[in-house]
């Protein structure tokens, strides 16, 4: 694949991955599965980063390290995670 095809691919997918966070938490209660997937996206995003650089790629690894950090604050608090 080409690495702007797979950047671009990666990219448009952030707020879809958002919203699956969203609904993993608040509909299904799995905290682990919103923290994986904020991970797996953010991880990606920092690989896309490397290629691409760019300032919005920058902001969106930021918001998904809020995310990983907020969701896992969460689960501990309500003792979803050993």
């Amino acid at each position: 694949m080409n690495n702007y095809v797979f950047s671009d691919f990666v990219i448009q997918n952030t707020p879809l991955i958002l919203q699956e966070i969203s609904n993993l938490v608040n509909i299904n209660r799995n905290y682990l599965a919103a923290i994986q997937l904020a991970n797996a996206q953010r991880n990606l995003l920092h690989e896309v980063n490397e290629i691409r650089p760019d300032e919005a790629i920058t902001e969106d690894i930021e918001l998904l390290d809020n995310y990983y950090k907020l969701l896992f604050d969460q689960a501990k608090t309500m003792n979803m995670l050993k």
